[in-house]
């Protein structure tokens, strides 16, 4: 957290959400979830981002990224200064490029203007619906299939997460490998044949995925 903190607008009433805790600054609200695999999908519901804007000057200005590195971040919602005030959520499925791996980010940016810092609030908890929620789904890593279809040929299979890249190695001792070929995989199930496998007395295979 920078520059966060959560404020109660009103002792009798449960108005509870996250604001800047100074004017002028940017405020970060960072949260990171750990999967036990790399994810493959993800819906995403976080409402309660509130921007106000009122006629003493007072305003605020606020957005919404993911990330699943925390270094590249990519922005969900853009919430900048307006004449009225506006409640911004996302509600959609999480971009492709924050997947793929076993930990995602999120964070809420929000500065506050003027002489007040509620005018910039997250996760603000009247607002109707679940203020929050996140469901992932997985792709294990894949599975890697070898069968004879001729005497001098090998069919390799391989099904796994639709928009990687897989290589796949060989080896004639299970110690040294080299690379045989790369191959993009955009619907996740690829099959490649080696023709020269009649060369070898043996040879072994592996595929690597990213």
């Amino acid at each position: 957290m920078l520059n966060i903190r959560k404020y109660n607008e009103q002792p009798t009433l449960p108005w509870s959400y996250w604001c800047p805790q100074r004017i002028g600054q940017e405020a970060r609200l960072t949260m990171r979830f750990d999967f036990p695999e790399k994810t493959a999908n993800g819906f995403l519901t976080a409402r309660g981002l509130n921007i106000f804007n009122d006629r003493n000057g007072n305003y605020g200005i606020g957005s919404l990224w993911a990330s699943k590195d925390a270094i590249t971040w990519v922005q969900l919602i853009d919430a900048p200064m307006l004449n009225v005030g506006k409640a911004y959520s996302y509600d959609d499925k999480l971009p492709s490029s924050v997947l793929g791996a076993k930990t995602l980010w999120l964070q809420a940016r929000l500065t506050a203007f003027g002489a007040n810092i509620i005018h910039a609030q997250f996760l603000r908890n009247d607002v109707p619906g679940k203020c929050f929620s996140l469901k992932i789904g997985y792709t294990r890593e894949g599975v890697f299939r070898i069968s004879r279809i001729a005497t001098n040929q090998v069919n390799l299979g391989f099904t796994g997460r639709a928009g990687s890249s897989v290589t796949i190695y060989t080896s004639t001792n299970l110690i040294d490998w080299l690379p045989l070929i790369g191959l993009p995989n955009p619907q996740g199930t690829l099959e490649f044949t080696d023709p020269s496998v009649g060369s070898f007395r043996q040879r072994f295979y592996r595929a690597d995925s990213q």
